[in-house]
């Protein structure tokens, strides 16, 4: 088995880690990719698994394992299908949960310029980084 990885960074920080991991665990991604038609058989089929995983309240990486090498342009396509997941499929419906859409406990008292009293509701909402992101896998290591 080959492992390959990249990273990636959330826009702001989840107030659950733990439920955040499970949800990114919860659907099995693989189907998802090799069902993409804009991805060859060829890498489709020597795709064994990809997950993602937070390593800590704003960051993590995506674990790509095949059964054989794959080289950057093979690569390529799997970093495009992961940047459209971040950005639409999985990263879309992530931002909306609990734990990465919720209102700041930080959030400011005071009085503004006319001094009337404000609460600041701002809410928080953790995004995958697909903007500045290109997901380009590394080789990690051969099992």
């Amino acid at each position: 088995m080959y492992i390959y990885r990249t990273y990636f960074t959330l826009t702001a920080c989840v107030n659950d880690l733990s439920d955040a991991q499970e949800y990114l665990t919860k659907d099995d991604m693989t189907q998802y990719l090799k069902n993409n038609k804009h991805i060859p058989d060829d890498i489709k089929n020597a795709v064994e698994k990809i997950e993602w995983h937070l390593k800590d309240e704003d960051s993590g990486n995506i674990e790509l394992t095949t059964n054989r090498a794959l080289s950057d342009i093979e690569l390529k396509p799997i970093s495009n299908w992961v940047s459209g997941q971040n950005s639409d499929g999985l990263g879309e419906s992530f931002e909306q949960q609990p734990f990465a859409n919720y209102q700041d406990t930080q959030s400011d008292y005071g009085y503004d310029d006319d001094d009337d009293y404000y609460e600041d509701d701002s809410y928080v909402m953790a995004s995958f980084d697909w903007q500045t992101n290109d997901y380009k896998f590394e080789f990690i290591r051969n099992d």
